[in-house]
């Protein structure tokens, strides 16, 4: 048997003796603190994640809203813009149009002075004597001066030209328009992962602390990936 071929064997204790000295007990414990450590660091590593994908969501409503806030924050400024420069424009055209109905009715005036004007020169030249009739005659000659004045005069007032209304845009504007264009994001999202310390036994009985630190940042056309592992033993005597 194996046992009596290396019975004559010197400086070899027994597989029996070593296992009677062996403190079976206390390795068990041993084992059981380690599994119970080991439960423990990963039931602290599962309840983080489900806090940190609450929070995680939480954060990309956050970060939604104040997309969205950023937005009605130039839809409103332009919204003023806008409103504002319609304002303009209507208290402009309602100027320019009451000033060229009031012309309008003053030559529509003129015009009915003129009638009348021939009308009355057709009633001094048939139904009043000759002397009557050549005052009356002289009497209208100098409203028709009158007016032939006012005719002329009109070649220099500013009522009887073409009016126009253009809109000068600002030359800001193209500017703002070529940087939207350029303009690939509202911002930029990044992943920040901060340290996480595990607490676990070595063979040795001690604790042992490893901190792995990891940071992501995720950019639109940029990834940047640093890992760093870094372990720090603490000596805890039981």
């Amino acid at each position: 048997m194996y046992f009596h071929r290396h019975s004559k064997c010197t400086g070899i204790k027994s597989l029996a003796v070593v296992v009677d000295k062996t403190k079976i007990e206390k390795s068990k414990e041993t084992v059981e603190t380690d599994i119970h450590s080991i439960l423990n660091v990963l039931e602290t590593i599962i309840n983080n994640k489900f806090k940190n994908i609450k929070t995680g969501e939480n954060q990309i409503v956050s970060i939604k809203k104040s997309i969205k806030r950023i937005r009605q924050e130039i839809n409103k400024h332009l919204d003023h813009l806008e409103k504002k420069l319609c304002q303009e424009t209507d208290t402009i055209w309602n100027q320019e149009k009451s000033t060229a109905t009031d012309f309008i009715s003053e030559i529509e005036a003129k015009k009915e002075d003129l009638k009348e004007m021939k009308e009355h020169l057709q009633t001094v030249t048939t139904h009043t004597s000759k002397l009557q009739s050549f005052l009356g005659v002289h009497q209208i000659d100098q409203q028709v001066h009158q007016c032939q004045r006012y005719v002329e005069d009109l070649e220099n007032d500013e009522r009887t030209k073409e009016v126009d209304i253009k809109m000068k845009q600002n030359d800001e504007i193209e500017k703002i328009l070529s940087k939207l264009e350029s303009l690939e994001s509202l911002g930029e999202v990044t992943v920040i992962k901060t340290e996480v310390a595990m607490k676990l036994r070595n063979k040795c009985g001690n604790r042992t602390t490893r901190t792995i630190t990891r940071t992501i940042q995720h950019k639109q056309h940029d990834h940047e990936y640093r890992d760093k592992d870094r372990e720090q033993h603490k000596e805890d005597h039981q």
